[in-house]
């Protein structure tokens, strides 16, 4: 009757299978990856591959090559151009309302300056004016007045409402109104 292996002998023997089967792997693509160049081989009577000749003057620069880099290298006239005052801008970049917190957000943008004062304002023709103030702040990589919120228990009535930031800085005034009208339902 025939022995049948023990389950330790099996795995034993796949274990050296395997070892068996990575060495002989491995040594092939040893063989494949360093095998010498192929040899080449010359007919006879052919004329053999010339290659062009190096025609870098490898030699020390002359006097004359050094005077020419030497006035290169001499200063001109360096002119530092005067920065210009930028122009003033305000820019509403949005302005939208939130009817579950009743609040109407105008969001904004300021360039040509890094300080001065913002003011939003709401207008509807016989009211008066909604008027929410800040002052220019860095935020992220630019300069604004914030995102405003204005509360729809400051507006007098419900309906439509134009909105309008004005910037002041250093003397300079800049506008901008919202293109669309905004709707207040206090309902």
């Amino acid at each position: 009757m025939k022995k049948i292996p023990s389950t330790r002998q099996r795995n034993l023997l796949i274990t050296l299978l395997a070892i068996l089967v990575l060495a002989v792997g491995s040594f092939y693509i040893y063989s494949l990856m360093h095998q010498p160049p192929a040899k080449q081989t010359v007919k006879t009577g052919s004329t053999p591959v010339s290659h062009p000749q190096n025609t870098i003057d490898y030699s020390p620069a002359t006097k004359a090559d050094n005077n020419a880099a030497d006035q290169r290298k001499t200063p001109e006239a360096v002119v530092t151009p005067t920065p210009t005052k930028q122009e003033l801008v305000a820019t509403i970049t949005r302005a939208s309302v939130d009817s579950s917190s009743h609040e109407v957000y105008v969001g904004t943008l300021v360039t040509g300056s890094t300080t001065g004062d913002c003011a939003i304002t709401a207008s509807q023709v016989g009211q008066p004016d909604v008027i929410k103030k800040s002052s220019i702040r860095y935020t992220s990589n630019a300069y604004d007045c914030g995102t405003l919120q204005l509360s729809f228990d400051d507006f007098p009535n419900s309906g439509e409402w134009s909105i309008k930031l004005t910037v002041t800085s250093g003397g300079s005034v800049a506008s901008n109104t919202w293109g669309k009208l905004v709707t207040i339902n206090r309902g």
